[in-house]
């Protein structure tokens, strides 16, 4: 399982400490998020071709500030892909590539 760790102003990407920005369809990408306790962030990923993949996903942070959910890559066809998160106004992005 591959990691991509998340806070508030940006993303990152990585497994064991070492950045990270592709991934084969057969992972399984970890995504930690980070930031106050309770806070409620919205997620979408937007694919190669400029669509949602899936739906809107809702990310409620744990009291001790934190989250951390999988994202399937199976399915996806090869391309670059952008996760997008949201928390009121503010939005952060990161793009990662699959295949």
């Amino acid at each position: 399982m591959k990691e991509i760790g998340i806070n508030y102003s940006s993303f990152s990407t990585s497994q064991n400490g070492y950045y990270k920005t592709n991934y084969k369809t057969t992972e399984t990408a970890k995504i930690n998020f980070v930031g106050q306790p309770s806070t409620i962030l919205k997620m979408i990923i937007i694919s190669p071709s400029g669509n949602m993949v899936g739906g809107e996903e809702i990310i409620e942070l744990r009291a001790d500030g934190r989250k951390d959910i999988n994202l399937e890559l199976d399915g996806l066809t090869s391309g670059i892909y952008t996760a997008v998160v949201t928390k009121g106004n503010s939005q952060s992005s990161e793009t990662f590539s699959v295949g």
